[in-house]
């Protein structure tokens, strides 16, 4: 992977051959199918309406083109002669590899008879179907633009080697919406999918639709695939490369924010091995049933007497309320033994004092001034639990009827949790300087916070939200609702 800067995304849109398919499956599978029974389903089909639509359509396309190619014929009307010239026209496109939407049509309508005798399965690379899962898993939608029809499109999912994958596919688009060198298609997307072009990350293995969605505002990663055209090197440090969709998960920083130091460095160094993805995968997935897990999510709902039906859980911070728990259950504990302690000192003889009392007074003379040390290292540990305690949020919750309000748990003196509920308009999220290392950076925001809500600053895990997109709207990064 040539390029390790993180990224996040709050839509996925694929291209298909190269990407997620294979290019062999398309050109030495589809195609030649295609090609030869392309005068065999016009014959089987001549009548039916979506043939004639589309024979119609072919007209004027042969009309076109037989101006600059001498090779494309004009197309009769009689029957025989209208599937003769189409079935010559047609194969001479497949041989061009021409991106005519007619064409593509009955492409699409050959391939589904294909798909529903069982001739042809389609290929998606082994790697494709588990992240799209994890993706989609977190509410992060999923598009695919190719140039191959809508409906062809679907009968590949449809009918892929890993099964239906079309239910985690929220939409499709082909050159109806443009031509995928032109950046203007790309910002037809963005709008049709109501997410803004800087949120969608587009994955392609073309030079050209790469900078055509990179100069919509997109996100862009070329993908390498065995048998694809080979990519220039100003390209490869233009947006980037990855080897599998694997490598998504290793450049989506909401993803894998909190796990940098276990994980990030081993990914940016090498390409990973499915061994090592498949550590990667699990450790999402666990942590995601952890955090969201319909039981779970009924007993925070249970525990924080919030109603299931009203609000949504979008935010739960495991470490938060681990932490919340030790530090409620510690201060009291060290106010009591301190109050002790400091009675027994007062009032009492030494020979009259508790017996750990006087240990530690013994220890103390012993030490002389160095007993300094590890009384200022008690009073930074307590003074940091405080601050972890006052800063970071345990739970939050949005309305499921006014999307634009929340609800936060948080700790409220020390040891009890308190609700507070805000709106969206009076959050905002803030990044420290990138100068910084990712230390440094943790460490500023255990001080200071990477939240403020209304007044008041608190800390967030990125990863901890529901989906990316739930996190990008309460911060108002993106002014499409998430899904309730």
């Amino acid at each position: 992977m040539t390029d390790t800067t993180t990224t996040q995304f709050n839509a996925l849109l694929l291209d298909i051959e190269g990407t997620i398919t294979s290019i062999s499956f398309v050109k030495d599978e589809l195609f030649p199918y295609a090609f030869e029974n392309v005068g065999k389903y016009l014959e089987e089909h001549y009548h039916k309406p979506a043939t004639q639509i589309i024979l119609e359509d072919l007209r004027l396309v042969a009309e076109q083109q037989a101006e600059n190619d001498l090779a494309v014929v004009r197309i009769r009307e009689p029957k025989k002669e209208c599937i003769e010239d189409v079935t010559k026209n047609v194969r001479h496109w497949i041989k061009r590899d021409k991106k005519l939407t007619p064409m593509k049509a009955l492409q699409g309508l050959i391939w589904e008879e294909a798909y529903q005798k069982g001739e042809v399965k389609g290929h998606v690379y082994p790697d494709v179907l588990p992240v799209l899962k994890i993706v989609e898993n977190r509410k992060i939608p999923i598009y695919v633009y190719s140039s191959g029809s809508v409906h062809a499109q679907k009968l590949l999912f449809a009918n892929s080697v890993e099964g239906d994958m079309t239910k985690i596919l929220y939409g499709y688009f082909d050159t109806n919406i443009g031509l995928k060198g032109e950046s203007a298609s790309y910002t037809k997307i963005s709008a049709e999918i109501g997410v803004p072009e800087k949120d969608i990350l587009f994955l392609t293995d073309v030079e050209a639709e790469a900078a055509a969605a990179n100069k919509a505002g997109l996100q862009t990663r070329l993908v390498v695939r065995p048998g694809n055209a080979s990519l220039t090197q100003e390209a490869k440090n233009a947006y980037g490369t990855i080897e599998s969709l694997e490598e998504i998960l290793m450049i989506t920083r909401y993803l894998l924010t909190i796990k940098h130091n276990t994980l990030h460095r081993g990914f940016c160094t090498s390409r990973p091995s499915s061994n090592i993805f498949e550590k990667v995968k699990h450790f999402l997935l666990a942590e995601e049933r952890e955090n969201f897990d319909s039981d779970n999510i009924r007993k925070a709902h249970k525990k924080d007497g919030v109603d299931e039906e009203k609000w949504t859980l979008i935010y739960r911070d495991i470490g938060a309320s681990r932490t919340f728990y030790m530090t409620a259950a510690f201060l009291p504990c060290f106010i009591i033994g301190s109050a002790v302690f400091a009675v027994d000192i007062n009032t009492n003889s030494p020979s009259n004092r508790f017996d750990f009392v006087q240990k530690l007074v013994n220890d103390a003379e012993e030490l002389g001034t160095l007993v300094v040390l590890p009384s200022v290292a008690l009073a930074v540990v307590i003074v940091f639990l405080a601050r972890v305690q006052q800063l970071r949020l345990i739970r939050i919750y949005q309305n499921k009827t006014n999307n634009e309000e929340f609800m936060a748990i948080r700790s409220k003196y020390m040891i009890t949790q308190f609700k507070e509920t805000f709106r969206r308009d009076e959050t905002t999220g803030f990044y420290f300087a990138e100068d910084q290392t990712d230390g440094a950076r943790v460490a500023l925001h255990f001080l200071f916070g990477n939240i403020q809500i209304g007044n008041r600053k608190f800390m967030i895990m990125d990863d901890m939200f529901r989906a990316n997109n739930y996190r990008s709207y309460m911060l108002n990064e993106t002014s499409v609702p998430p899904r309730l």
